[in-house]
């Protein structure tokens, strides 16, 4: 399976980015493909595997026919929402299977067009380039109170939240698109939402990035969770170890 990578591969330059961007048209229609709730469901699924998806495999997870599965896994195909490649799934001989999985490409849409990243990308170059430790430690600790913030917040709400606080921290987590999953006693983050920036200023948007998730977990005061660094190919480089019950 081709391996993903942290982050959208970007030019040298801030106008190859803007001559890069796609036609706002092409992100409407990608949207539109995930209407229906089943090839949203789909595409879901397919994002959230570890490996690349078969057709057969998304037909018995959904329990529908294998053709359906395989004309909604193409439509995500064909709007750029999922990659495919080919590979023999058992020995011998036999014709390679077509597999699905996440794109590197990231959706948005706004009317009339806004373009956020631009502005972000000038400024973590200025301070990637600054060199200074203090600014460095002065982003720091504003991505911590921001992170309290967030997390007392969640930790105060009373709609729509379990009442657990380590299980509000999922759901922050969740809703701020870090798309985390536990996995005995360490819930991994299988999506960095700051992917964008992450690829050319690693560095600083990981300190960042800790800084914000400690804060969280501390703001909701999850006892017996700690943010911890851990950098992987594919995923948000912080880790939440679980060290109590």
């Amino acid at each position: 399976r081709p391996k993903r990578r942290t982050g959208i591969a970007r030019g040298g330059s801030v106008m190859g980015q803007l001559e890069a961007s796609a036609e706002p048209g092409q992100w409407v229609d990608a949207v539109a493909m995930l209407q229906s709730p089943l090839r949203r469901s789909i595409f879901s699924y397919v994002c959230r595997a570890d490996e690349a998806v078969s057709r057969d495999q998304a037909a018995e997870t959904f329990g529908i026919a294998r053709p359906l599965a395989a004309y909604h896994l193409d439509k995500l195909l064909d709007c750029g929402l999922l990659r495919s490649s080919y590979r023999r799934l058992s020995p011998g001989p036999g014709r390679a299977s077509k597999l699905y999985y996440r794109s590197d490409t990231e959706l948005s849409v706004s009317f009339p067009a806004r373009d956020y990243e631009l502005p972000a990308r000038l400024f973590a170059r200025v301070l990637q380039e600054s060199a200074d430790s203090r600014v460095i430690a002065r982003i720091r600790d504003l991505a911590d109170e921001l992170g309290r913030s967030l997390g007392v917040r969640t930790q105060e709400a009373t709609d729509h939240l379990p009442a657990d606080p380590s299980d509000r921290l999922m759901q922050r987590l969740s809703s701020g698109g870090f798309d985390p999953e536990q996995d005995g006693d360490r819930i991994r983050l299988r999506n960095c939402p700051f992917s964008a920036l992450s690829g050319d200023f690693a560095d600083l948007v990981c300190e960042m990035n800790l800084a914000l998730v400690r804060g969280v977990v501390e703001g909701i005061d999850s006892a017996g969770i700690e943010a911890h660094a851990d950098r992987g190919l594919g995923r948000c480089c912080v880790v939440l170890k679980v060290t109590s019950a």
